[in-house]
């Protein structure tokens, strides 16, 4: 993994990966980005300079991206992004599993089993923000279309909640939220 070279000896190099098709085409501006930076702006207190991509959802271009950032240009934070929506196709789930293996292979002093679960803790909130969030614009705003990215973004929580660790989690969506009301 190679080291960057810092301007100051504390600098963090961020590397920051917009995910979008129709972003990296030129349809529309990617605002994904441009709010990364602005967030670490006011979330780090250490000087910082990011690294940007913009890219389309692509497994093998999203790996390569990955790749660079981290063992080619050596960031030592990748944050990635998506465009506004859920495309048809789902590239991350194999994806996801081999960008792990390859992080943590090169990581040994991890726990592991800590990080996933701390890793698959943070896709379930993720995961249950998108869906309050569809739910808000379905409901509340009279947006039907969101409700097709529903059942994914279910699978997704469904997944991680898996973890034993989640297990109170998952009690509470499952008395909550019953199965026939996640399709």
């Amino acid at each position: 993994m190679t080291r960057p070279t810092r301007n100051h000896p504390d600098e963090l190099v961020v590397g920051l990966v917009s995910i979008s098709d129709r972003a990296s085409q030129g349809v529309y501006e990617d605002k994904g980005i441009p709010s990364l930076e602005t967030w670490l702006g006011e979330a780090l207190a250490t000087p910082w300079r990011t690294e940007t991509r913009l890219i389309q959802d692509d497994a093998a271009i999203i790996s390569a991206t990955l790749i660079e950032l981290a063992d080619v240009i050596g960031c030592d934070l990748v944050l990635t992004t998506g465009g506004t929506g859920s495309a048809r196709r789902d590239v991350t789930p194999e994806l996801e599993a081999a960008m792990l293996d390859r992080f943590l292979a090169q990581r040994p002093e991890l726990d592991r089993e800590a990080f996933l679960a701390d890793y698959r803790a943070l896709a379930a909130a993720n995961a249950a923000r998108v869906l309050g969030r569809v739910f808000a614009r379905q409901a509340l705003l009279g947006r039907p279309q969101y409700r097709a990215y529903m059942p994914r973004t279910w699978r997704y929580l469904e997944r991680n909640l898996q973890d034993p660790q989640l297990a109170g989690l998952k009690r509470w969506f499952d008395r909550h939220v019953p199965a026939e009301a996640r399709a």
